[in-house]
């Protein structure tokens, strides 16, 4: 996709599920990350590099019905911005991050700051596969998941899908998901 005025790439890669670009918005001091020609998700170019991407704050909702998470797993990694700030929020909360695309983990940990340790685990697997092949129970599943033009993965979005994340919470466990949706006209009916 062509940049505008005052953008600059800082970097672009193919690969089976997007055309992947970060680009930097040199007026606003603010990072994208494009899926194909939708922004993903973004941060502020400064310390701490708080979220350009409101949507990403209402994920610490968990917190209001489980103030202590102790593990966490994130199905879809975007910026990676959601598994950051929960770790910063609690350094000692295991914080599991599984996106199908490695690049996208990459650009997590390269570019947006995500980091990667032995509390912050990232997986290069399909969500519903990676969950499958688990037993932990997880304090809070965070679905934020998505495809070419903003859809959840259909697979993600079954009733056998969600039964799974059902089973994988803990007792008084949280599930959290992103949803792209109208809130007037024909299309939020």
């Amino acid at each position: 996709e062509a940049l505008g005025a005052g953008e600059r790439l800082v970097v672009a890669r193919e690969t089976p599920y997007h055309g992947i670009q970060v680009v930097d918005f040199k007026g606003m001091n603010l990072r994208a990350l494009k899926f194909d020609r939708f922004v993903e998700s973004s941060i502020l170019l400064e310390p701490p590099y708080p979220t350009g991407s409101e949507y990403t704050n209402y994920f610490h909702l968990a917190y209001l019905v489980k103030p202590k998470l102790r593990h966490v797993a994130f199905i879809g990694a975007g910026g990676g911005i959601g598994p950051r700030t929960f770790h910063e929020t609690d350094p000692e909360t295991l914080v599991d991050v599984v996106d199908v695309d490695p690049v996208v983990l990459d650009i997590a940990r390269d570019h947006f700051y995500m980091p990667v340790n032995d509390r912050v685990v990232p997986h290069a697997r399909d969500g519903r596969m990676w969950l499958q092949a688990r037993e932990a129970d997880f304090d809070c599943l965070v679905l934020d998941a998505f495809t070419i033009g903003g859809r959840i993965p259909f697979h993600l979005a079954t009733r056998e899908a969600f039964e799974l994340m059902r089973d994988r919470l803990a007792p008084g466990g949280v599930f959290v998901m992103n949803t792209n949706s109208a809130l007037e006209g024909e299309s939020a009916e």
